[in-house]
């Protein structure tokens, strides 16, 4: 792109970040737009990357789905991954089909040991939350249950 020098030229791009490292995907809109502006072109961009998403104004991001096309109902630049992973994606919660199955089989235990052996397993997230508080609750339940 930096070698094309010809102004008011439309590049079109097919999940360019495909291959960034996370560094690149997140700088990658930044350099697009220090290009616009000093050589006058535009950039049409086809992407699955939420790192993508949020560095662009929800005007100039679509969501196509069936057949039709729309702008985002959230504003998407500054929103967080997990915001963008559900409004442009749909992926709710943004975490492994295995890691959820895990967390919410723990959330059905009764076992405190069990829960307290395996809730450092998993990385930070609103689920493991969930989790923490369920352990709480089943503590709580067992003082109850031994000052009777």
């Amino acid at each position: 792109i930096l070698m094309i020098d010809v102004r008011d030229s439309l590049f079109l791009m097919d999940e360019p970040e495909t291959h960034f490292n996370p560094q690149w995907r997140s700088k990658f809109i930044s350099t697009l737009n220090s290009i616009k502006h000093t050589q006058k072109q535009d950039f049409f961009i086809t992407t699955h990357s939420p790192f993508i998403i949020g560095d662009c104004q929800k005007q100039h991001v679509l969501i196509f789905e069936n057949g039709r096309s729309r702008n985002p109902d959230v504003q998407t630049y500054g929103l967080s991954m997990e915001r963008i992973l559900k409004e442009a994606f749909g992926v709710v919660p943004p975490m492994s089909e295995k890691a959820l199955e895990d967390i919410k089989k723990l959330q059905r235990s009764e076992s405190i040991k069990n829960i307290e052996n395996r809730i450092d397993d998993f990385g930070e997230s609103i689920e493991k939350l969930y989790l923490f508080n369920h352990l709480g609750e089943l503590k709580k339940s067992k003082r109850k249950t031994l000052k009777k």
